[in-house]
């Protein structure tokens, strides 16, 4: 039986993302388990075997796709955070404001990132028919 693993789903958000660090690897899989239970909640459950890091079915290429997206949106909420806190610091002499443009560039990522998820979940409505 050909089965679809959590390594491409996983490969899939990385294709998606552009930093200058690595990311811890439990944290990549929280923001995995997170965007399974937000698929299951609006669509319907996959069969995930934790132990083999497998879907027990193939996933399609719209599923892969859509679960990428909704781990790339954890990871930009976390950018933004991050950005948040940096941007915010005052000190005595000035304020540093240098990542004010990237931390508007992330906020505009992530309504793009609301956006296409939302049109996904529609069109995997539509073509399984709920």
């Amino acid at each position: 039986m050909v089965t679809t693993s959590q390594s491409k789903v996983l490969d899939k958000f990385y294709s998606l993302i552009m930093t200058g660090y690595e990311l811890p690897e439990s944290l990549v899989k929280e923001w995995f388990d997170t965007a399974l239970g937000e698929y299951e909640l609006v669509l319907q459950p996959l069969q995930y075997d934790e132990v083999t890091s497998k879907f027990t079915t193939r996933l399609s290429s719209y599923q892969v796709t859509l679960l990428g997206l909704l781990i790339k949106r954890e990871f930009d909420t976390r950018e933004f955070s991050r950005m948040s806190k940096v941007t915010g610091i005052d000190t005595k002499d000035e304020r540093v404001s240098g990542l004010q443009a990237a931390k508007q560039a992330v906020r505009a990522e992530i309504e793009i990132d609301g956006q296409r998820i939302e049109e996904l979940f529609q069109k995997i409505k539509e073509i399984e028919g709920k």
